[in-house]
C-alpha cells in the first residue's frame, strides 16, 4: 500500500514539475529547479529497495567554490532543503583540490553524493569511491550518468525525465524497483571517459 501511495504521488509530481521547469526556463535552456529536483531525488529514493524508507538521507553536494555554476547549484540546494523541509541533511563538500577527490570523498560521511557540474574533476575518482562504499550517485548535469553517476534528472519537451545507468545504480548497491525503471530512461553502459569538463 506504501508503495503504491509513493507510486501516486510520484506521478502526480511528474506532472506537477513541468509548470515549475517552464516558469524559471523562460529565455534559457530548460532547467530543473533545485527544489523539484530533491523532491524527485526523495522520491525516486522510495523506489531503491536498498535505502531505508523512514532514515534522514545524508547527501554530500560536490561542488567547486571556484566554479560559479557548481558553486550556485550548491547554493540553491543547500537552500530548497531548508525551504522545503525535506528529511535530508545536506553536506557540501568542496572538490577544489582535484588531484585528491578521492582522498576528500573516502572521509565524507554521507549515503548519497550529489555531483554538481565540476571542471577538471575526473567522474571516475567519485565513482571508484562511491562504488566501494556503496554511496548513491545523482546529478543533473548532461553527460555524467553516461560517465558513470547512478541516477539522473533530464528536462525533455519541458518535462523532468529520470535517466538511469542501471550497470551504475547496481555497482553501487540500489535495488531499483521495475516501477522506477518502467518510467525511467535506461542507460546500460557506462562511458569510457570519465572527466568532467
Amino acid at each position: 500500500m506504501k508503495r503504491w501511495l509513493a507510486g501516486c504521488v510520484f506521478v502526480a509530481l511528474l506532472t506537477v514539475a513541468p509548470a515549475a521547469i517552464s516558469e524559471t526556463a523562460i529565455g534559457q535552456s530548460p532547467a530543473i529547479p533545485a527544489g523539484v529536483q530533491l523532491r524527485l531525488f526523495s522520491k525516486i529514493w522510495l523506489f531503491d529497495r536498498s535505502i531505508a524508507g523512514n532514515g534522514q538521507i545524508v547527501m554530500a553536494v560536490l561542488y567547486q567554490s571556484t566554479f560559479r555554476a557548481s558553486e550556485e547549484a550548491k547554493e540553491q540546494l543547500v537552500e530548497a532543503v531548508r525551504a522545503e523541509g525535506l528529511n535530508i541533511q545536506c553536506v557540501p563538500v568542496a572538490l577544489d583540490d582535484v588531484a585528491n577527490v578521492a582522498k576528500i570523498l573516502e572521509r565524507t560521511k554521507a549515503g548519497v553524493f550529489y555531483v554538481t557540474e565540476m571542471r577538471g574533476v575526473n567522474l571516475h575518482d567519485v565513482v571508484r569511491v562511491s562504488r566501494a562504499r556503496n554511496i548513491k550517485t545523482i546529478t543533473v548535469t548532461a553527460g555524467y550518468v553516461e560517465s558513470g553517476i547512478a541516477i539522473g534528472l533530464r528536462v525533455r519537451n519541458d518535462k523532468p525525465v529520470i535517466v538511469v545507468n542501471l550497470s551504475a545504480a547496481k555497482a553501487e548497491g540500489s535495488d531499483l524497483t521495475a516501477q522506477l525503471l518502467k518510467v525511467s530512461t535506461i542507460i546500460d553502459t557506462p562511458a569510457t571517459n570519465g572527466a568532467a569538463q
